[in-house]
């Protein structure tokens, strides 16, 4: 593929898809739509149950006006049938709606983790992994909150005024005048309050993200804060960020009770039968308006000030739901590193690779991280790439198991570029052992078979023996079934790794990947581990990046980068012999070994230090 090419489809790659806009949550809420019909139809219908109670009892009393009290008992029971079957439609609504809430809850996480897999490492950086959380668990759990509790409202919230104003234009249309009146001053005050509490709202919710990051910020660094601090400033800024909500929060409440009073003056039934007795009992009096009339409309009128307060929670929780269904479509649509269909994928005729002109920058507007590096990696090989801190290493080696792409160039494999394979197919010819050494809560077990679930214990305890980790693992209170913690937190640094050592074993990929694996290992672990690395190298195609190079000595190629530029390539010894950059990183290697505290003293002050 020409490199012209390639940098066009880095490009296409990294682009959302196009036609997107920012969905309602009901368009998110599509997945469940089938069981969504059937919660309406039982709220629906519980409304309806209800109101009829009303149109009941008013009959009930227009058959007692007129000494019609042989069916009286019909009546009743009629009363008593609709407030059962209101009661249980209900219950049904509520219980389906729950129901349909966990299943878009299990739909959207896994929709969303699937997308997240297929992210970059630049964009999942940018994004940053406490955002990415908060969708996955904070706003689904919102949504989730929305659909079971508040939906099977809707059809109350539509069906309620409308059949009850119907019901009251029916009783005396002068009377429903008066209510409809009072409904469109509440309707009028209502808009100005929720454009208000709109804008509050998202204010809100800044300062609340504001107050927890404080949190977070001043656990997670604890260690460092007890060290140079004592807390003070680091608590200072926790401290701060709190009163500033708290000061929000209080102005915010008390403009919302304000709202809040003047809402509950108008909706209180009390205030609406004030107006309805005083003008009812003047059309009473000249014997426009009948009895059974007034009182049935009187019953109606409070049901009505009892439809509009569930708009107003409504309301609320639409502004509320709105900014997490909005986070959840963001994060849904960040661009994703695209992979090739099945039927046109690729396969590679063997297991070298070729870095071919590979530029990339995590910034468009920033430096290049990796600037026009090429070299190839022969089948069976080892080949350690070394340099400066901020050289480039790892985000080279996080290319080949396409972690992020290349902006120019192409990486290929057997030939073929990897982007023209599918991520299963790439799986299973590269394997990564990372710099940080990370494990699953559960066992150790579980942690080795992380990519072999179908493993039997034979075949963990072979790889563990080939990573050295059999020996630490048998005397531990449960052998291979003994807990790691969270993160490993119950194992050493070396023993974590020599289980990602072993977990690299098990899956035995032909392309292996190392970073930094001994960065953290003691010089005890450090030998177990190089050890336990040796024997994962063998008969396999190896790219190590590493700083220390007292493990690359018998590599068959060194990768010398600098800057995002590779400057120097060959064996430990040519690259000796050329006295440039390895040259002189090795030079260094050699005097640090030789430092010791005491030297260093004589050093500085050219007295030996007295004991």
């Amino acid at each position: 593929m020409k490199k012209d090419e390639a940098t066009d489809r880095n490009k296409q790659q990294s682009t959302p898809p196009e036609g997107t806009h920012s969905p309602g949550v009901w368009e998110l809420i599509q997945p469940i739509r089938a069981r969504m019909r059937w919660v309406y139809a039982c709220s629906a219908l519980s409304t309806i149950a209800s109101l009829s109670t009303a149109l009941i009892l008013a009959f009930l009393i227009l058959n007692l006006e007129e000494n019609a009290v042989t069916h009286a008992g019909y009546w009743i029971v009629a009363m008593v049938a609709c407030v059962v079957l209101s009661f249980c439609l209900r219950l049904a609504a509520f219980y389906l709606s729950h129901l349909a809430a966990f299943r878009l809850e299990n739909i959207l996480r896994k929709q969303l983790s699937a997308h997240f897999a297929r992210l970059s490492n630049a964009t999942i950086r940018k994004q940053g992994t406490g955002a990415m959380s908060k969708v996955l668990v904070d706003d689904i759990r919102d949504l989730h909150a929305f659909v079971a509790d508040t939906t099977p409202m809707f059809p109350r919230v539509m069906i309620a005024p409308l059949f009850t104003l119907g019901f009251l234009v029916w009783l005396d249309w002068r009377l429903a005048l008066v209510v409809i009146v009072i409904l469109v001053t509440v309707m009028l005050y209502l808009r100005r309050v929720a454009a208000n509490n709109s804008q509050a709202t998202h204010v809100y919710g800044e300062a609340r993200e504001e107050v927890n990051a404080s949190i977070v910020e001043f656990i997670q660094a604890m260690p460092v804060v007890r060290t140079f601090d004592g807390g003070h400033s680091t608590f200072s800024r926790y401290q701060n960020a709190l009163d500033r909500f708290s000061a929000f929060v209080s102005r915010w409440y008390r403009e919302v009770a304000s709202f809040g009073n003047v809402l509950m003056v108008l909706l209180n039934p009390l205030f609406t039968l004030t107006f309805l007795l005083w003008i009812g009992a003047l059309f009473y009096g000249d014997g426009t308006l009948e009895l059974w009339r007034w009182v049935g409309f009187l019953l109606v009128s409070a049901i009505l000030a009892e439809t509009i307060l569930p708009l107003l929670f409504m309301q609320s929780t639409l502004q509320k739901i709105a900014e997490p269904v909005e986070r959840i479509y963001e994060f849904n649509n960040l661009p994703t590193i695209r992979e090739v269909a099945a039927d046109k994928a690729s396969k590679p005729a063997d297991y070298s690779i070729e870095f071919d002109g590979v530029s990339y920058a995590y910034d468009e507007a920033g430096e290049a991280a990796l600037e026009q590096v090429s070299f190839s990696v022969p089948q069976g090989t080892v080949t350690a790439l070394v340099g400066p801190s901020g050289a480039g290493k790892s985000t080279l080696a996080a290319m080949l198991p396409r972690f992020q792409d290349p902006d120019q160039g192409a990486i290929r494999i057997g030939g073929v570029d990897i982007r023209d394979m599918t991520f299963d197919d790439l799986s299973q010819i590269v394997g990564f052992v990372f710099q940080e050494n990370f494990l699953f809560s559960g066992s150790i077990a579980d942690n080795i078979r992380l990519g072999s679930p179908d493993a039997s214990a034979k075949d963990v305890e072979q790889a563990a023996r080939i990573a050295q980790a059999h020996d630490f693992i048998m005397p531990l209170p449960k052998g291979y079934d003994t807990p790691v913690g969270e993160r490993g937190v119950f194992l050493s640094g070396g023993q974590r790794q020599r289980i990602t050592i072993a977990r690299a074993v098990l899956l035995d990929r032909p392309i292996l990947v190392l970073d930094e694996a001994t960065a953290y290992a003691d010089p005890e672990n450090e030998v177990a581990i190089t050890q336990a690395l040796f024997a994962l190298m063998r008969s396999r195609t190896v790219i190590v990046v590493a700083h220390r190079l007292s493990l690359i000595r018998d590599v068959d190629q060194v990768v010398v980068l600098e800057k995002g530029l590779l400057r120097e390539r060959g064996t430990h010894d040519k690259l000796l012999v050329q006295n440039g950059l390895y040259y002189r990183m090795w030079e260094q290697r050699t005097r640090a070994q030789g430092w010791s505290i005491r030297q260093s003293f004589i050093d500085t002050s050219g007295q030996e230090p007295s004991v």
